[in-house]
């Protein structure tokens, strides 16, 4: 519809892959159980949106590194395989 509003969510972190795609956090409602990531390519152009269980650190050697804190508190560096497949739409 001509004139239309939409509204851009709210972003709290940017981080850059390997490949050069931008991965930009989404701002979600507290207490979500989930982090949100809306991840575009080196061009800008919105690829798709990924959920996560942890926030993103770091990328390296096709890895994701991120800061974990168990129910302990004392924090630690996790790493985990992740693949960005292609959208399923």
């Amino acid at each position: 519809m001509v004139g239309q509003r939409k509204e851009m969510p709210a972003y709290r972190a940017i981080v850059i892959d390997e490949d050069g795609n931008i991965w930009v956090e989404v701002v979600q409602a507290e207490g979500a159980k989930v982090i949100v990531y809306d991840v575009f390519s080196p061009e800008g152009i919105f690829c798709r949106q990924v959920s996560i269980e942890q926030r993103v650190g770091a990328f390296k050697n096709g890895k994701v590194y991120s800061i974990v804190r168990p129910e302990e508190g004392f924090p630690s560096v996790k790493r985990y395989a992740m693949e960005l497949k292609p959208n399923s739409k």
